[in-house]
Protein backbone atom coordinates (compact mmCIF):
# COMPACT_ATOMS: atom_id res chain seq x y z
CA UNK A 1 0.00 0.00 0.00
CA UNK A 2 1.36 3.77 -1.08
CA UNK A 3 2.05 6.01 1.73
CA UNK A 4 0.46 8.70 -1.06
CA UNK A 5 -2.79 6.56 -0.37
CA UNK A 6 -3.19 7.06 3.44
CA UNK A 7 -2.81 10.49 2.69
CA UNK A 8 -5.40 10.78 0.68
CA UNK A 9 -7.77 8.93 2.30
CA UNK A 10 -7.13 11.21 5.85
CA UNK A 11 -7.82 14.35 3.85
CA UNK A 12 -11.40 12.30 2.62
CA UNK A 13 -12.00 11.39 6.58
CA UNK A 14 -11.08 15.54 7.61
CA UNK A 15 -13.11 16.63 4.43
CA UNK A 16 -16.31 14.67 5.78
CA UNK A 17 -16.17 15.52 9.09
CA UNK A 18 -16.37 19.17 7.77
CA UNK A 19 -16.50 21.72 10.58
CA UNK A 20 -15.25 19.12 13.29
CA UNK A 21 -11.84 18.31 12.69
CA UNK A 22 -10.79 18.48 15.85
CA UNK A 23 -9.90 15.25 18.02
CA UNK A 24 -9.30 13.11 15.33
CA UNK A 25 -7.74 9.60 16.22
CA UNK A 26 -6.34 7.47 13.35
CA UNK A 27 -5.84 3.65 14.78
CA UNK A 28 -3.54 1.92 12.33
CA UNK A 29 -1.13 -1.01 12.41
CA UNK A 30 2.56 -0.17 12.67
CA UNK A 31 2.98 -0.71 9.08
CA UNK A 32 5.95 0.78 7.30
CA UNK A 33 3.54 2.84 5.24
CA UNK A 34 1.48 4.35 8.55
CA UNK A 35 4.73 4.67 10.94
CA UNK A 36 6.25 6.92 7.31
CA UNK A 37 7.91 10.39 7.93
CA UNK A 38 4.96 11.63 5.66
CA UNK A 39 1.91 10.08 7.54
CA UNK A 40 3.78 11.62 11.04
CA UNK A 41 4.43 14.97 9.37
CA UNK A 42 0.68 15.34 8.22
CA UNK A 43 -0.61 14.02 11.19
CA UNK A 44 1.13 16.30 13.24
CA UNK A 45 0.15 19.33 10.93
CA UNK A 46 -3.53 18.58 11.08
CA UNK A 47 -3.64 17.82 14.62
CA UNK A 48 -4.06 13.54 14.14
CA UNK A 49 -3.80 11.79 17.12
CA UNK A 50 -1.73 8.30 16.68
CA UNK A 51 -2.21 5.85 19.41
CA UNK A 52 0.61 3.73 18.26
CA UNK A 53 2.51 1.55 20.86
CA UNK A 54 4.91 -1.12 21.26
CA UNK A 55 4.14 -3.95 19.20
CA UNK A 56 1.73 -6.48 20.11
CA UNK A 57 0.79 -4.62 23.59
CA UNK A 58 -2.56 -3.26 23.44
CA UNK A 59 -2.62 -0.87 26.87
CA UNK A 60 0.65 0.98 26.74
CA UNK A 61 -1.22 3.74 24.42
CA UNK A 62 -1.03 6.99 27.04
CA UNK A 63 -3.41 8.92 24.64
CA UNK A 64 -6.46 6.90 24.88
CA UNK A 65 -7.90 6.58 28.66
CA UNK A 66 -9.88 3.40 29.74
CA UNK A 67 -12.93 4.74 28.85
CA UNK A 68 -11.95 5.61 25.18
CA UNK A 69 -11.49 8.86 25.83
CA UNK A 70 -8.32 11.04 24.66
CA UNK A 71 -6.35 11.83 27.68
CA UNK A 72 -5.80 15.45 28.02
Amino acid sequence: MRTDLIEDALVMAMALRGDRPAHIIFHSDRGTQYASAQITTFAIKNGITRPMGLTGICWDCETINPSGQVAA
